[in-house]
């Protein structure tokens, strides 16, 4: 392989049978197998470079809460995620689910970077660059605050800034490609 990221193909062609006294069925016969166990090395040789297509998309909504105000926008700053940012509602990005994807949300604590760090069949492995706080019937906890959590396929994840009066709810939803809902 060459140090960019295109591959390159190299013929490696087997050496060839020695043709003397044989009938032309016999080199036919032989030249076909050769080439049949050659196949192979040969395909093995002229493999693509480049990163695997992503396991879906990640819905990642931001909404910022108080108990003093509506909420607001919170739009994403940078990643590798596109968005499309309301003017009185949630935000919402798409995150591709693929490993070492990652975006930017702003959120009322700060700037809050969540990074795809494995990929299975039916779930995602997550890390944020600051604790959160799953979210659940019960409220928040403002003491356990982790920074990887396992989203399942199908499934919505709440996590929330581990605030009392205002904060910011950060729910992440992944779609798995040819999935119904």
């Amino acid at each position: 392989m060459t140090s960019d990221s295109t591959a390159r193909c190299r013929t490696i062609r087997p050496p060839r049978p020695s043709a003397a006294g044989m009938p032309t069925a016999t080199r036919r016969a032989a030249a076909l197998s050769t080439l049949a166990l050659s196949a192979p090395v040969l395909l093995a040789a002229c493999g693509t470079s480049g990163p695997a297509e992503p396991a879906g998309t990640i819905t990642v909504t931001a909404t910022d809460w108080s108990g003093w105000r509506t909420p607001s926008p919170s739009p994403p700053t940078s990643g590798t995620a596109s968005s499309a940012s309301t003017p009185d509602g949630p935000t919402e990005v798409e995150l591709p689910a693929s490993e070492g994807a990652s975006v930017d949300v702003e959120t009322l604590t700060g700037e809050l970077t969540i990074t795809v760090t494995d990929v299975d069949d039916d779930e995602v492995e997550l890390e944020t660059s600051q604790g959160m706080s799953l979210k659940g019937e019960g409220g928040i906890s403002l003491t356990d605050v982790p920074d990887e959590f396992t989203l399942a396929a199908g499934e919505t994840l709440a996590l929330s800034t581990p605030t009392m009066d205002a904060g910011t709810t950060v729910e992440l939803t992944w779609e798995q490609p040819g999935a119904t809902s």
